[in-house]
């Protein structure tokens, strides 16, 4: 998986042929995990998800704070501008992720980075990063794909820019 989205793995673990994500809440608590399979297939450890968070990077007072859908997105936005990123694992989670960050770290520009789900009725991306972004004061970005190319988020983005999937 790591090795297929051209990310490092951060605060990821192996179990056996699983990754393990860890999912946190804005005062540090372990809650919960994400299970990722070989095969990409992604679950959730039974118990709660909501306003969970996997971290990438430095959390000590963030100027700016990153916020996007999975966690190879996040690990992708992290390498390529060093700012630390909070994975909220799905778009319906933005929101909450967005809510505790902004009470979290009241300091920090909050930046939400949508999946451009440009494919599926509604854009449900960018329709929830929109949301959340307004709700809690946030900037929005999305990314843009050159015509035909196929992809939804910023971790697509970056595979394409280095060559690795063709248009």
């Amino acid at each position: 998986y790591l090795v297929a989205k051209g990310v490092q793995p951060h605060n990821v673990r192996q179990l056996g042929a699983w990754l393990i994500v860890p999912l946190f809440d804005a005062y540090g608590l372990l809650w919960n995990v994400q299970r990722i399979m070989p095969d990409g297939v992604k679950r959730f450890r039974p118990g709660r998800a909501g306003g969970l968070f996997s971290p990438i990077g430095d959390l000590t007072d963030p100027a700016r704070l990153l916020i996007c859908e999975g966690w190879a997105t996040g690990a992708t936005l992290h390498e390529e501008t060093a700012h630390p990123v909070l994975c909220a694992m799905n778009a319906g989670n933005l929101l909450p992720v967005a809510t505790a960050a902004r009470t979290a770290w009241s300091g920090a520009e909050l930046v939400i980075c949508a999946d451009h789900d440009r494919h599926t009725a509604g854009n449900p991306g960018v329709t929830a990063a929109t949301a959340a972004a307004k709700a809690t004061g946030a900037r929005l970005i999305v990314p843009e794909f050159p015509t035909g190319a196929e992809g939804t988020d910023f971790n697509d983005l970056a595979a394409l820019r280095r060559g690795e999937r063709a248009a």
